[in-house]
């Protein structure tokens, strides 16, 4: 018992038999060193058990942040509770480490996932930056100094080689809106994002434009339409009455996912590390071994600047094999000229 700023404190030491003498002499001690500090060990005890849990604090997360300002909240939502929640979920703010983060982090990059381990790291900061901005928390961003891994920019494309087989495969797809779809995906170069949600009301079949009210990148866009995609759409748009492109049956009305079509697409051609998203790569490499300038790929596409839109240009091998050998035709037959005239 003490006398603190005018009230008599009692402060538990622990019970008997458990609390032997000489621990209740320690406890007493440090519990006297922080009367002398100006802390009520008391109220120490209160704030720690009132602090937020990880899991406490996604869900303010969630709700005021991703939910306002997330494209897709649902994807934040679902990294955490793959990454962090199982392991860190049900600990306090102040008791997360930055080893903790990087055990986590550490073990996915284990598995080969070096950019989930980036995600995850990312979402963490993220979260205790906004605890500490609310003033849920007042202590220190534990995802702070933590060295992210590198990671590579993706560079597949569909080949030349593995046409044949991706289309015989996708004829397979028991699903015609799945087929569309990924067809649509491949012939707009648009984002799976977007394709999926189209929306009639933004298809303008007379002049062969669909108008994106918004994209990654938080702006409408213009995306050109091929006589390929037009064919699916007018065929598509005499078979539907929805008012998305491709409906679906979940909550948006619109499909929502072609991960197992993708899947079924893989495992019948035997095609190798090719993701959904690399098919919009693949448009702007096809367009790059065409002739396309840098400035029509950027606009069908969608990129801000040239550099996004470069780093979607992988050339094909043969492409450059053809450009750079009647370069080195050219120079060899100047080395053979400058022979013949000494």
């Amino acid at each position: 018992t003490r006398k603190f700023r005018g009230k008599v404190e009692r402060t538990l030491l622990g019970r008997v038999p458990e609390l032997v003498l000489a621990q209740a002499r320690i406890k007493a001690a440090k519990f006297q060193v922080q009367y002398d500090a100006g802390l009520n060990p008391n109220e120490v005890k209160r704030q720690a058990k009132s602090e937020l849990t990880l899991d406490e604090l996604f869900v303010v997360y969630h709700r005021e942040h991703c939910l306002i300002k997330n494209k897709h909240p649902s994807q934040a939502h679902a990294n955490y509770m793959r990454y962090l929640s199982p392991t860190l979920g049900n600990i306090q703010l102040s008791r997360i480490k930055r080893s903790d983060i990087k055990l986590i982090m550490s073990r996915l990059a284990a598995k080969g996932n070096q950019r989930t381990a980036n995600v995850a790291h990312d979402l963490i900061r993220a979260m205790y930056n906004k605890a500490l901005a609310w003033e849920y928390f007042d202590g220190r961003n534990p995802g702070l100094h933590i060295e992210r891994y590198p990671t590579k920019v993706r560079t597949r494309v569909l080949l030349e080689s593995e046409l044949s087989d991706f289309h015989a495969a996708l004829s397979l797809e028991p699903s015609e809106t799945n087929k569309d779809a990924i067809l649509m995906l491949m012939y707009s170069g648009a984002r799976s994002g977007n394709v999926l949600a189209m929306h009639w009301s933004d298809v303008d079949l007379d002049r062969a434009l669909w108008f994106i009210p918004e994209t990654k990148n938080g702006e409408p866009h213009v995306a050109v339409l091929t006589k390929e995609a037009l064919d699916i759409l007018r065929r598509r748009r005499k078979q539907t009455s929805s008012v998305f492109v491709f409906p679906g049956s979940g909550k948006t009305g619109h499909l929502e996912n072609l991960k197992k079509a993708w899947q079924r697409l893989l495992d019948h051609s035997g095609i190798e590390g090719l993701h959904m998203h690399d098919l919009r790569r693949t448009l702007a490499s096809w367009m790059a071994n065409s002739g396309a300038n840098q400035a029509q790929i950027q606009m069908q596409l969608g990129h801000k600047d040239s550099r996004s839109a470069k780093a979607y240009v992988h050339p094909d091998v043969e492409y450059i094999r053809r450009s750079v050998g009647s370069v080195t035709h050219q120079l060899s037959n100047k080395k053979s000229q400058k022979r013949e005239v000494k």
